[in-house]
């Protein structure tokens, strides 16, 4: 058998033509099989991404009936904020009849006597009406421009925190924050989506409200409100 010498860091080495042939199609089977073996985990990834995006849950209502609890200031000064977005949120809801809303004066007769911290009142209150889950929103700053629509010494600022509780055993369903202060499309050229959205103005406190509530609630399936047809 002919044999052929080749230099090695090592040596030499003897290595027959067929032994040369036999190594080529070994390595260039292994690669070709690496390349079907990524393929597939490949096309098994993308069908269990889809798969698991078919099974998203939609903005479809999954309680019969949810209340909304009065927005609560967590100061004394925000209390003129917390019922305009009361009436922001009544409005929002309005086509929405899963949705009820429950004033501040509902609510303490509501509570009557109930003792407890704010989370159980509100799972008595949820059980007195037959309510699934409960919309608790608190206001953490509200606070109104001063100056006209395009001149603004002091801009609109605006923070809220909400949470959608569960009735049966107070389980967290979803939650989210907002804390926005207006700034110039000079001061953030980034912001310009919203700037173009807003005309390019300083818009009012509750402006900002109906725009970041709605915005928030539409990222929360259950509080998502359905399209109108």
């Amino acid at each position: 058998m002919n044999r052929t010498k080749t230099l090695s860091p090592f040596g030499y080495s003897l290595q027959s033509p067929l032994e040369g042939d036999k190594s080529r199609c070994l390595t260039s089977s292994l690669i070709g099989t690496s390349r079907r073996a990524a393929q597939l985990s490949f096309i098994s990834t993308l069908l269990v991404l889809t798969a698991l995006y078919v099974g998203l849950p939609g903005p479809a209502w999954s309680f019969e009936r949810i209340m909304v609890m009065p927005v609560e200031p967590v100061k004394t000064e925000l209390a003129d904020g917390a019922a305009i977005l009361d009436a922001i949120i009544t409005e929002h809801f309005q086509n929405t009849p899963s949705v009820m809303t429950i004033s501040t004066e509902q609510e303490e007769a509501l509570a009557g006597e109930l003792t407890g911290n704010r989370l159980q009142i509100i799972k008595a209150i949820a059980d007195k009406l037959g309510s699934d889950a409960a919309l608790v929103v608190s206001l953490h700053r509200f606070r109104e421009r001063t100056g006209d629509n395009y001149s603004s010494d002091t801009p609109t600022s605006l923070a809220f925190e909400y949470r959608l509780i569960r009735s049966a055993d107070g389980r967290l369903v979803c939650s989210g924050s907002y804390d926005e202060t207006q700034e110039s499309l000079l001061d953030n050229v980034f912001d310009l989506r919203n700037a173009f959205k807003r005309g390019f103005k300083w818009i009012s406190a509750e402006d900002m409200a109906r725009e970041a509530l709605a915005q928030k609630f539409s990222s929360c399936p259950d509080l998502a409100v359905p399209a109108a047809k």
